[in-house]
């Protein structure tokens, strides 16, 4: 069985994947479940093809979380359409567009597919309504409107000032601006933003996360942060725990790491 989640929205396409992962672990205990993210040359094919061709002794479904750059894996297209058909074994696939031409079936029936398309006018009101409600937050008709105007159609932006809101607990105290912090400078560099993850104020350390989620994948992130992290060794070593016992996910650990 495939599922394949594609689209600009980033946002909504990783809390999409979330919540079947999510389910997935509801049912079968987090077991049989391996994320696979493909960054070019390396291992991880032979990886994914031995975990998808090796049954299970623990758990009759399995579920492979599968990222990153499919086209550099030579022909990670026609193996991943040999395992349609596949009852045991799930491929949770996500990316920004279609691969290549390869990938073509991915939009077809049987594989399971949604489309993740950039918000916009009502659709994107709605949106930041729904995530408002979320966080169980007030927020007005104008305010609404200059998170629209500021940040258009980048959800992750939208979602970061919410939670500042949230986190500030005064609606007062919270400046909703296409603006980030006054010392926020974007950079591109990975490593760069793994050391501002330690930033003194909040709106850095999640600017800074938010940026690394679109450039990276979230294990990547936690390794290289733990690399980084000497002194914190212990802590990280129960976040890890706690992410492969099934307990929480990657992205989760971070941000939890970031707010204590």
């Amino acid at each position: 069985m495939l599922i394949y989640l594609y689209g600009p929205d980033s946002y909504r396409r990783r809390q999409k994947l979330r919540e079947i992962i999510e389910e997935y672990r509801e049912k079968h205990s987090g077991l049989g479940l391996e994320r696979f993210h493909f960054s070019g040359e390396g291992p991880v094919y032979q990886q994914l093809r031995e975990f998808a061709q090796t049954p299970s002794l623990f758990s009759s479904k399995r579920l492979a979380v599968i990222t990153g750059e499919l086209a550099a894996a030579g022909d990670l297209g026609g193996f991943l359409q040999s395992l349609i058909t596949k009852d045991d074994l799930i491929c949770l696939i996500s990316t920004t567009e279609l691969p290549g031409a390869d990938f073509n079936f991915l939009l077809k029936n049987p594989v399971l597919h949604q489309e993740f398309k950039e918000l916009k006018g009502k659709q994107l009101a709605a949106f930041i309504k729904t995530e408002v409600k979320t966080r169980n937050i007030k927020l007005s008709p104008r305010l609404l409107n200059n998170l629209a105007e500021a940040h258009g159609a980048d959800t992750w932006a939208i979602v970061t000032e919410l939670d500042k809101w949230q986190l500030s607990n005064n609606q007062s105290r919270v400046e909703l601006s296409s603006a980030p912090p006054a010392n926020f400078q974007p950079v591109d560099n990975s490593f760069d933003l793994i050391r501002r993850l330690r930033a003194r104020e909040l709106g850095d350390r999640l600017g800074s996360l938010e940026i690394l989620f679109k450039m990276e994948d979230p294990a990547k992130i936690f390794n290289l942060l733990a690399y980084q992290w000497g002194i914190e060794k212990k802590a990280m070593a129960d976040y890890d725990v706690a992410v492969k016992s099934g307990k929480l996910d990657y992205e989760t650990a971070l941000v939890d790491l970031l707010l204590t």
